[in-house]
């Protein structure tokens, strides 16, 4: 079970990502992008409680509570600044369609294919580059063949830690 002081410790604008087993549709991202993980999210708290905001297939650009999703990974970013401009930012997304056709180009290493849609990996990565924008450091990250695996392997490689969130 997710312990207090990991829920309490987890930021507005953290990366949150998830790996699924014994569902078919992650494991068919996950063997599609040779990577483990399968989805991507960010993580908002309000009044002491974590959600989910995130790009759901069936759903589009979601809130949900983080228990409804766990077990997964937090990626806590040490320079990530969330502002009323970013959630702003973050939240104007909400009720956009999920684009599988996204996916699908993705998955081929392709710019993403449908305007007013979005998939978790690109909707992450671009609330992630208005961070970098604002801050005016770092590094843009390319919505070209972005996945749930190369989002994470990404800002790994900025300095972000990885902590299991138990169910």
């Amino acid at each position: 079970m997710a312990s207090k002081e990991q829920l309490d410790a987890i930021r507005s604008g953290d990366l949150l990502a998830f790996s699924w087993q014994g569902s078919l549709m992650p494991e068919l991202i996950e063997f599609a992008t040779h990577g483990p993980y399968a989805h991507v999210s960010i993580a908002w708290v309000k009044h002491g409680r974590v959600y989910s905001l995130e790009a759901w297939p069936g759903a589009g650009v979601r809130l949900r509570p983080l228990e409804s999703a766990l077990p997964g990974y937090w990626y806590k970013y040490p320079f990530i600044d969330w502002s009323d401009k970013i959630e702003a930012y973050a939240f104007k997304s909400l009720g956009e369609p999920y684009s599988d056709w996204d996916c699908l180009a993705a998955l081929f290493d392709l710019e993403p294919i449908q305007k007013n849609a979005t998939m978790c990996s690109a909707y992450v990565t671009d609330v992630y580059n208005r961070f970098v924008a604002a801050r005016g450091q770092g590094t843009q990250i390319a919505l070209k063949g972005i996945t749930p695996t190369k989002l994470v392997s990404t800002v790994c490689k900025n300095n972000a830690d990885l902590i299991l969130i138990p169910k």
